[in-house]
């Protein structure tokens, strides 16, 4: 009797599983309906309290960029990252020592986009200046600073990130492809 191989045994579970999977993917999108219900909900909590959760998140993800003073150009500056089809904008500052997500602050530069375009560019499945170039992303305000933010964004390292975020993109990543219509 031959032994049994999980890997194999997953391997061809996988291979049945995955084109029926990615067809209703196609059509059902959950993540994109999932970052839409998200954040119209996200719309529902107060700008304070949605400053006070995803600060420290933001503090905590890009720490090495953080230290390694790749923030330091946004001292003094405030910019603001605007989900355009849910209303949704936090501004965000750098102290010299971390970010800070300020509701009530003046922006400099505002960054916009959809959900579908930054749940694109989170994932790294689009970078910043073909979203820019197809009008999915815009810069309004100090495009000089607006260009800092997008050409960090777009240089932004993956390895630079702790490994429970770099998880969180890998899987974002292959849930979206799953969405992705093969036609288009």
């Amino acid at each position: 009797m031959k032994p049994l191989d999980p890997k194999g045994l997953f391997n061809t579970v996988r291979g049945a599983i995955e084109p029926t999977a990615k067809k209703i993917s196609q059509r059902v999108k959950p993540v994109t309906n999932v970052a839409n219900v998200g954040s119209m909900a996200l719309g529902l909590v107060p700008a304070g309290m949605q400053a006070t959760a995803l600060e420290p998140m933001l503090n905590h993800a890009l720490r090495e960029l953080i230290d390694n003073g790749d923030f330091d150009f946004l001292e003094g500056h405030c910019c603001a990252i605007a989900v355009r089809d849910r209303k949704l904008t936090w501004h965000i500052a750098f102290d010299g020592q971390k970010l800070r997500v300020l509701p009530n602050q003046s922006a400099d530069v505002t960054i916009s986009a959809t959900v579908p375009a930054f749940l694109n560019l989170i994932s790294q499945n689009a970078d910043p200046d073909t979203l820019f170039f197809q009008r999915q992303l815009s810069i309004e305000g100090d495009v000089e600073l607006g260009l800092y933010v997008k050409n960090m964004l777009d240089a932004l390292d993956e390895d630079d990130l702790p490994l429970i975020w770099r998880k969180a993109l890998t899987s974002l990543r292959q849930l979206i492809a799953l969405e992705a219509d093969i036609s288009a």
